[in-house]
């Protein structure tokens, strides 16, 4: 469940980082 939530995370950034740029 950690490891999930963390991947999420992880997923979420990485489109705000392609958004942001």
């Amino acid at each position: 469940m950690t490891f999930h939530k963390i991947q999420t995370d992880f997923c979420i950034h990485l489109i705000y980082i392609y958004i942001y740029i």
